[in-house]
């Protein structure tokens, strides 16, 4: 899973006060590398949530 990571790079940067003019949410969504339910999961961030980036998934497919 690579959401640990994202967490340490937002300190590191936060910590160097790297990016002080910006705020991030995160949204997570696990879809246990089901290509059908990361589609769904895809078009629901796209038709629901306000969503910049998509980031993932972490399987060896899909």
């Amino acid at each position: 899973l690579c959401g640990g990571a994202i967490g340490e790079a937002m300190d590191l940067l936060n910590a160097n006060q790297l990016i002080n003019d910006y705020e991030f949410r995160f949204v997570v969504a696990y879809t246990e590398c089901d290509p059908a339910a990361g589609v769904g999961v895809g078009v629901g961030f796209m038709k629901n949530g306000d969503v910049d980036m998509v980031l993932g998934p972490p399987c060896p497919y899909g």
